[in-house]
């Protein structure tokens, strides 16, 4: 999974405000695909604890993968709902 460095980028409101609507919405269009991705690996990952659960295995570390790719999940969608924010300021 390639993401993209929005920490570092929205440490700098300054970045932000330089960047022209078309660099704001090629961003949001990365985030929309990191959100995409994410959701698809937390589907897996549900299959496979229920999976493991059937046969009887323990699933407590991938209950715990499972919560850290949601949170992941949420940071990214709180990413996107930025950049459309911002997006709808340049309008």
């Amino acid at each position: 999974m390639k993401f993209f460095n929005f920490k570092r980028l929205f440490g700098s409101r300054k970045l932000m405000a330089v960047m022209d609507g078309d660099q704001k919405r090629e961003l949001l269009a990365q985030a929309e695909e990191n959100i995409a991705e994410a959701r698809s690996y937390i589907l897996r990952q549900r299959l496979t604890i229920a999976r493991l659960y059937r046969e009887g295995q323990a699933v407590t570390d991938e209950v715990k993968t499972l919560e850290a790719m949601q949170t992941s999940l949420h940071t990214l969608e709180s990413v996107r709902k930025h950049l459309e924010i911002e997006l709808e300021k340049n309008r």
